[in-house]
C-alpha cells in the first residue's frame, strides 16, 4: 500500500473515531484527532507523529475504553507506518 493510501486510510479512520469521542464529551481528544487529521491532509506527516503520542500514561487516548479498539488499533498502526515511511522518504 502506497504513503498516499495509507494516510487517506488514516484520515477516514480518526474521521471514524472523532463522533464517538464527541459524543462520549471527550472534546479534547476529538480536537487532537482533527488537527492531526487536518496536517495529514495538507500532507503534513506530523499529524501521524502527533497523533501518536496521544498513546501511553494515564489519561491517554488508548485508555478511552468505548472507542472502537479496531479502529484505534488501525489508526496506531497507520501512522506508525506512515511516520516510519515519510521519514525515509
Amino acid at each position: 500500500m502506497s504513503l498516499a493510501s495509507k494516510t487517506q486510510l488514516l484520515i477516514e479512520t480518526l474521521d471514524g473515531l472523532v463522533p464517538t469521542l464527541r459524543h462520549q464529551g471527550e472534546e479534547h481528544w476529538a480536537a487532537w484527532l482533527e488537527s492531526d487529521r487536518d496536517l495529514l491532509r495538507r500532507g503534513d506527516y506530523e499529524g501521524a507523529r502527533h497523533f501518536m503520542s496521544a498513546f501511553g500514561g494515564m489519561g491517554s487516548l488508548n485508555d478511552q475504553l468505548f472507542l472502537p479498539p479496531d479502529l484505534l488499533s488501525r489508526a496506531y498502526y497507520l501512522a506508525k507506518e506512515i511516520s516510519d515511511e515519510a521519514i525515509t522518504e
